[in-house]
């Protein structure tokens, strides 16, 4: 898979913030990239599976900080892309600024290309 466009990154994470706002957090895990104490060596290498204690555990939590990021906002804006190469691949991040009025909360949503999947890794202040 070629390194995903910017409309792509901003699609996926549309996509994503709208999952975890209605509460769809099945289809957020097979969105997400495993990572955690559960199966470190599938760490960023697989999507979460939702039907596992673990996995359901994490993926609500991040569901509950992805939605609640969206409270009282008017508006996504994003801002730059980039790609860094990792220990667990090349991450593939946008900056994405919620409108809060006249302020804005930043955050950059980090994603990985598993199974030719764009996959939301992490997601940094």
């Amino acid at each position: 898979m070629a390194a995903p466009t910017r409309q792509e990154l901003i699609t996926t994470t549309r996509e994503l913030l709208e999952l975890a706002k209605n509460g769809d957090y099945p289809a957020l895990a097979a969105r997400m990239a495993y990572h955690g104490s559960g199966d470190p060596l599938n760490d960023y290498r697989k999507p979460f599976d939702y039907s596992q204690d673990y996995d359901q555990k994490m993926v609500d939590s991040w569901g509950g900080r992805l939605a609640k990021l969206q409270d009282g906002t008017d508006g996504l804006e994003f801002g730059e892309q980039y790609a860094s190469d990792e220990d667990e691949g090349t991450w593939h991040a946008i900056e994405v600024f919620f409108k809060l009025g006249p302020d804005q909360r930043h955050r950059y949503f980090g994603y990985l290309e598993l199974g030719g999947k764009l996959l939301l890794g992490d997601v940094d202040q």
